[in-house]
């Protein structure tokens, strides 16, 4: 750990936010942190997690690397910028929940508003309530999520409301080092909408088992999800 008292704490148990400086902020596999950064901002950072953040006399800027932050950014005259890799956003002032994994990036504006560089170097503006999906080689896709879901991480819990089994193995492999693992396009592609706690793929893996036409086979480290014979 870099930069200051960041606090550790296990997924969905919430403790108080401490104070921390320029630097750099990580988490492990099932872990996130609060840091309150020294401009006000407030960070909360999910698991696998890794952010920069560095502030001059006219500038906050905070990369994201790779994971997911909530964001809840104090208002002042310095503009914050968040640098995604390929992408940019800037605010004076917002509530937000990014993410930057292999899916690609997501940003969603959950209180104020922010610009977004464009690929094609038109900005994007997002307002309370969007969200866009950027994905390079493909267009950026707006919608409205629902926000309770959206959050649900902070609480321990991933919410999957008409979701691809490969779509949710996915965000539940983020949280253990036990992964799911599906190979069967028919079985990745079954659709399913439910809650599940976050650091316990057998528990989610059970409740496939109840809903859908499959098996679970525990491997070791692997839980295999296969068509139901």
């Amino acid at each position: 750990m870099a930069g200051g008292g960041a606090l550790v704490i296990t997924a969905g148990v919430s403790f108080g936010w401490q104070t921390a400086y320029a630097g750099v902020f990580t988490t492990n596999v099932g872990e996130q942190r609060r840091v309150v950064l020294d401009d006000g901002t407030r960070a909360m950072l999910d698991t696998s997690t890794r952010i920069r953040f560095r502030a001059k006399s006219d500038i906050r800027l905070l990369s994201l690397e790779s994971g997911r932050i909530d964001l809840d950014i104090a208002a002042e005259k310095r503009p914050f910028v968040l640098d995604m890799g390929n992408r940019q956003a800037t605010t004076a002032s917002a509530r937000l929940d990014v993410s930057r994994t292999d899916g690609g990036l997501q940003l969603t504006a959950i209180n104020g508003s922010a610009r977004i560089d464009g690929p094609s170097g038109r900005p994007v503006s997002l307002t309370m309530g969007s969200r866009i999906a950027m994905i390079e080689g493909r267009e950026d896709q707006l919608d409205h999520p629902e926000l309770e879901d959206l959050i649900a991480w902070q609480g321990g819990r991933l919410v999957f409301r008409d979701d691809t089994i490969a779509q949710a193995i996915a965000e539940m492999n983020r949280y253990s080092y036990r992964t799911l693992v599906v190979t069967d396009p028919k079985v990745a592609t079954m659709r399913f909408s439910g809650a599940y706690r976050v650091g316990d793929p057998e528990a989610f893996a059970h409740s496939l088992g109840v809903l859908l036409p499959i098996r679970v086979i525990n491997d070791g480290d692997m839980i295999r999800i296969i068509a139901a014979s």
